[in-house]
């Protein structure tokens, strides 16, 4: 079980597919020896191979890499994936907050979509932000790790809904 220290963990996977498990099995290996609950680290892995995966798919051409950072505060996991290509993913623009049926965008931004539904259902978020000066963007996923009592993750049981905040 996690406690009050804070931590954080930082790596670097090339923007290729086949490193999406590599990226996933360190999150792993930190969690675990971070004593993240069995339930919550699933959760975590999901989502970093959604994020790691969009940057394959959609900025590998602009952003050979990914950056992957982990940190904990009072008992949420801070869970940032970094890219440097200028696409902002269509669920994160506020222009365009929902998508509708017959408008050409359905089947683009599924891992985000699961991205948000993991975080909103655990008390969570998932935002956006953007470096004016560098062009980094980073999306950031934040999950409750613990509830009040400090007992095992409530991130699987929870369900309740919210949208994607951009900053």
């Amino acid at each position: 079980m996690l406690t009050d220290t804070e931590r954080c963990h930082d790596l670097q996977v090339p923007s290729v597919a086949r490193f999406v498990p590599l990226a996933r099995h360190a999150v792993r290996n930190v969690l675990r020896e971070w004593e993240a609950a069995p339930e919550f680290i699933d959760v975590a892995l999901l989502v970093v191979s959604e994020l790691v995966t969009n940057v394959v798919r959609h900025a590998a051409v602009r952003s050979p890499e990914a950056s992957i950072s982990l940190r904990t505060e009072k008992g949420v996991l801070v869970l940032a994936v970094s890219d440097t290509h200028p696409y902002v993913p269509v669920p994160l623009q506020a222009a365009a907050p929902h998508r509708q049926e017959g408008d050409g965008s359905l089947g683009l931004g599924l891992g985000l979509r699961i991205v948000q539904n993991l975080a909103n259902g655990c008390g969570g978020s998932l935002h956006m932000v953007r470096d004016q000066d560098t062009g980094v963007k980073t999306i950031t996923a934040r999950l409750p790790m613990t509830d009040a009592l400090g007992e095992h993750s409530t991130c699987v049981a929870r369900g309740h809904a919210g949208g994607v905040q951009q900053r």
